[in-house]
């Protein structure tokens, strides 16, 4: 931690002087009082008022700088504490929830801007404290009551470690008990729209009951440094008893006088101050030493930060396994060329998810290799685009949103959008806002969780012919999860049917149509297909273009499963005068329009 005191170290060299200065004002107190008591009136009276008046002085300066250096100290090590944690790996990240973090940030790192830097603090400057004591002790009185000091204050020292380390124990336990309680509530609140009149009991007694458990740790930790201070007393008490015994021998045997005496005992309640500040500083800073142990593993984890990937030929996966509950996720080879639009579909529980969670970097719990342009990567995580299920919406501007806080380019401009905060936008606008941040990032691969899954049907045409245009104008690379079939046809250039783990056929969107490779295939499609035999070209809306004279003219029942089968053999369609595309079919599959 003393790499954090290096910034403050100008504050630190005065805050000593000046606690030197005032320490030497207060040690003088009790010897101007010994000079009063000897009749040197006037000496005495404006000495004592010099030293109260430096003591004052000093000690606001003191005060001024410990607080200027306190927020310099606080302010550094949440900074570096927020940086490391953005430089996780999103894997490592996740370890914690945010309500975990940000109770580490109220309670930790404020334990550690209160618990550790003011009592080092003081823990040095008491202990300078006494060195200047011991020196004019020892030079107005006597060596042995100096001697006596020191020795009773070193044994007295040896308290806090004992009771230091069961403060610590206890304090742990209370912070753990905190973020427990902290996760009840964001739990519950999460939940909010499942309360009534019946469920409402219930979640009042998880909220209590957590509570309950938080105050019954905080009891502990509590008595426990009442503990500390109670011995704290009672080793002062220590002192000022063998200090006691030893003045009265010698005033006894006159071996010293009454000024000596009376300035003596002034000595032991100036020395209590110090010697109750240090076993309080002992306890302080043993007390925190597990925060400071988890603080550096933050801070001192190596940085997972990547360079984001502006373009790549191919990304190859070999030999790629993981499990998942009863199956098991297993590719043997499969490549993602640049420019392509692959749609994983599948069942539930198929490994859909699972898989783009390995191409996203979020799980890096699997066997095997991924290849960036035939180069083993060992880190994903940041590399890519990525627009997850549920996307997060910063508490910000739009702008703000689509640049991740930069410079906003003006083709993004959308008064309609901008008057509007991002958390008040439809889920259509929402994600049209994902999809610009991505645009802007010029990701040349976007990682996309079923992005459209809960818009209305309006909204999520729009954002398909939106990707469809992207992916036209930026060459972009898309690799998706729907559910959708129809989705999965007017997106996609080839198309994944993933089944048990396993990638069961992926192809082209006709090529899996016409030629399924296994009855699992088959049947997924099955019902597609059936419907597709049911429908004519009349449902077609077809383009205004020129026709190609070698055009074939079809008849008004053709069925579009015939037309694509024709279309895939290259054949080239018209119908009443109007060209058929592939285009047409994919939009009538969509369920949109030209």
């Amino acid at each position: 931690m003393f790499q954090y005191l290096k910034p403050l170290r100008w504050y630190l060299f005065f805050n000593f002087l000046f606690s030197g200065l005032s320490n030497i004002c207060t040690a003088l107190l009790p010897y101007f009082t010994q000079e009063l008591i000897r009749g040197h009136y006037q000496i005495a009276l404006s000495g004592y008022c010099i030293a109260v008046i430096g003591y004052l002085t000093c000690n606001y300066i003191q005060m001024r700088l410990d607080w200027k250096q306190a927020i310099l100290f606080s302010t550094n090590l949440k900074n570096d504490w927020f940086q490391s944690l953005l430089g996780l790996a999103h894997h490592d990240f996740k370890q914690k929830t945010v309500a975990e973090y940000i109770s580490y940030q109220s309670n930790d790192l404020d334990s550690l801007e209160k618990d550790y830097l003011p009592p080092l603090m003081s823990f040095f400057k008491q202990i300078l404290r006494i060195l200047i004591y011991t020196i004019i002790i020892t030079r107005t009185i006597n060596p042995i009551v100096a001697l006596i000091l020191l020795i009773s204050t070193a044994i007295s020292i040896q308290i806090p470690k004992i009771v230091g380390q069961l403060t610590a124990k206890r304090r742990q336990t209370y912070l753990e008990k905190q973020g427990d309680y902290y996760r009840t509530l964001e739990d519950l609140f999460r939940g909010h729209h499942l309360v009534n009149k019946l469920t409402l009991p219930h979640f009042i007694e998880q909220q209590r009951s957590s509570l309950k458990n938080l105050q019954d740790k905080y009891l502990g930790y509590g008595l426990t440094k009442i503990t500390g201070i109670l011995l704290t007393g009672i080793s002062f008490e220590f002192i000022s008893l063998i200090l006691f015994s030893y003045l009265a021998y010698s005033l006894y045997h006159h071996q010293i006088g009454i000024p000596e005496v009376v300035a003596s005992f002034g000595y032991i309640t100036a020395f209590s101050e110090p010697i109750q500040e240090i076993l309080y500083d002992l306890q302080m800073l043993e007390s925190v030493k597990p925060v400071i142990k988890s603080f550096q593993t933050i801070v001192k984890h190596p940085s997972s930060i990547q360079a984001p990937q502006l373009s790549f030929e191919t990304i190859k996966l070999k030999n790629l396994s993981k499990q998942l509950g009863e199956s098991t996720l297993k590719i043997s080879f499969a490549t993602i060329h640049k420019g392509n639009k692959i749609a994983l579909i599948g069942e539930n529980g198929s490994g859909k998810s699972s898989l783009l969670n390995i191409l996203n970097g979020t799980d890096e719990d699997f066997q095997g290799e991924i290849l960036l342009n035939d180069l083993p990567l060992n880190q994903l995580w940041g590399r890519f685009g990525l627009i997850l299920q549920q996307e997060h919406s910063f508490i910000s501007s739009y702008e703000n949103n689509v640049t991740l806080f930069n410079t906003f380019p003006a083709e993004f401009k959308d008064v309609e959008f901008e008057v509007t905060p991002p958390q008040s936008l439809s889920g259509g606008q929402q994600q049209r806002m994902y999809l610009n941040r991505e645009k802007n990032r010029q990701s040349p691969l976007v990682i996309m969780d079923e992005p459209f899954s809960a818009l209305d049907p309006i909204s999520r045409r729009q954002l398909q012919i939106f990707i469809k245009d992207l992916q036209k104008k930026m060459n972009l690379t898309v690799v998706f999860v729907t559910h959708d079939l129809d989705e999965a046809l007017y997106l996609a250039d080839r198309v994944a049917v993933m089944n048990d783990g396993l990638i069961q056929q992926i192809a082209e969107p006709a090529d899996i149509y016409q030629h399924p490779a296994n009855d699992f295939v088959k049947t997924f499609f099955k019902e597609y297909r059936q419907n597709l035999s049911t429908v004519s070209v009349e449902n077609l809306l077809l383009t205004e273009l020129s026709v190609n004279p070698e055009a074939q003219e079809v008849a008004d029942n053709t069925a579009i499963s015939e037309i694509i089968n024709r279309l895939s053999d290259k054949e080239v369609l018209k119908y009443k005068g109007k060209s058929i595309s592939s285009d047409d079919i994919i939009c009538y599959i969509a369920g949109g329009d030209k």
